[in-house]
């Protein structure tokens, strides 16, 4: 978990370095709009049931399951930002959550959960949204 985050945030800071410089061809996505298709939860169960296969289908399987319960694990926290744009109490969810998963672990698995919810149940249209966003994410 530690090492995807770490990922992440070099990715993060190297998109924003190329945006400042002015280098970056397109312009800074939305992350919070990110979606996995529905079919994702669908494959994930495939991948579970194939998992416990005996041999190399299981061990292909089971790290291919893994690297999509980190996908949906982004997709929860993508919901969770979302789902908390324009709450008052807004950076002490987010704050309490990303420490939480840097700190024990596993809370990634809940923004896993939530985020194949998501996928399946569409909680964000369901739940909406606090507001639109601050004009400042418009660049």
């Amino acid at each position: 978990v530690l090492s995807m985050v770490t990922q992440l945030i070099c990715l993060y800071l190297a998109g924003r370095a190329a945006m400042i410089s002015g280098r970056l061809a397109r312009p800074w996505p939305d992350l919070t709009s990110l979606r996995l298709p529905p079919v994702a939860s669908l494959l994930l169960a495939v991948l579970v049931a194939g998992s416990v296969a005996p041999g190399m289908i299981g061990l292909a399987a089971s790290a291919a399951g893994s690297a999509l319960v980190m996908a949906f694990a982004l997709a929860g926290f993508a919901t969770l930002h979302g789902l908390t744009r324009g709450r008052t109490a807004r950076p002490l969810i987010l704050t309490g959550a990303w420490v939480a998963t840097l700190a024990l672990g596993w809370p990634v698995l809940v923004a896993a959960v939530f985020g194949l919810v998501d996928t399946m149940f569409d909680l964000r249209t369901r739940i909406g949204s606090g507001g639109a966003p601050p004009a400042a994410n418009d660049r």
